[in-house]
């Protein structure tokens, strides 16, 4: 049995205490924080929870009224690509769970911030129907481990710099001219390959525009191996404004903070911060 999960889930319902990526729901969040949200209280369908912030609508969450589905302690970070492949095909999956009580850890660019759970918002979201045991974050700036993860496991969630992806429709997208690339957009990578006209590598990554948008919804970013430039870093920029990334502008004690620019690898900044979802299941 295939399901579609709701959207709207994560837009409205997962909590951004220390506005991280932006202030929540259609203000800016991370794919992190959403995962956290699953663990807790599982992703409800689509038809349950339609999507309605299409054009930027604030949509109360409504569905969180069952009794608790289990309790993010907090969740892994791969070291490398193989230990991520290995937390995968280990039996049982390693689950990061903890009491009540618990704290779990929230990886936010170039620091970690806790996130406090209340216990009396833990609940099973309306007509839960899947979750997630944990979630890894690859290293960043990483062209192998990507590479290794997208090839051997499966898609993994990639924050990207889209300045410049309203007007495209096709093609190898090339952002190397640049001067910045400030992330500020969560998409999906599901594949790679070569161009059979210019022979360009690329990687193939699913949008959230409609399918009117680009090549059927998906756009082929230029997928450059560092080890084959003569810099490693030139293909490298500054992300200059990381709040609008993944990084938080309220630290753990509640005062206004802010993050110092980042550094984002690859085309779109492809290669900075990668997140996969470990240990899918029906419930």
């Amino acid at each position: 049995v295939l399901f579609t999960l709701s959207v709207q889930e994560f837009v409205s319902c997962a909590p951004n205490p220390h506005h991280c990526g932006g202030t929540g729901g259609c203000a800016g969040s991370t794919a992190e924080l959403a995962f956290s949200f699953a663990i807790q209280h599982g992703i409800t369908e689509e038809w349950s929870f339609g999507y309605a912030s299409g054009q930027g609508a604030a949509v109360q969450c409504s569905i969180l009224d069952r009794p608790k589905l289990g309790d993010a302690d907090e969740h892994h970070v791969a070291n490398s690509a193989e230990e991520l492949s290995t937390e995968v095909n280990r039996s049982p999956v390693r689950v990061h769970r903890g009491s009540s009580a618990a704290r779990r850890r929230h990886l936010v660019g170039d620091r970690t911030s806790n996130i406090s759970n209340d216990p009396s918002n833990r609940t099973f979201v309306d007509n839960a129907v899947a979750s997630i045991e944990s979630f890894a974050n690859l290293p960043g700036n990483s062209y192998d481990s990507l590479m290794a993860v997208v090839a051997h496991i499966g898609p993994v969630v990639v924050n990207v710099a889209a300045a410049g992806w309203s007007l495209y429709s096709g093609g190898v997208f090339d952002d190397e001219q640049v001067t910045n690339r400030d992330i500020n957009h969560v998409v999906v990578l599901e594949g790679y390959g070569t161009d059979e006209d210019s022979g360009l590598d690329y990687w193939l990554v699913r949008n959230s525009y409609g399918p009117t948008w680009g090549e059927k919804g998906y756009i082929r970013l230029k997928r450059v191996d560092p080890a084959t430039l003569e810099d490693p870093e030139s293909d490298c920029r500054m992300d200059v404004t990381p709040a609008e990334g993944i990084s938080c502008t309220i630290d753990g004690g509640g005062k206004t903070v802010q993050p110092n620019p980042v550094k984002v690898c690859g085309t779109s900044g492809i290669l900075y911060d990668g997140v996969v979802p470990l240990g899918g299941h029906l419930i």
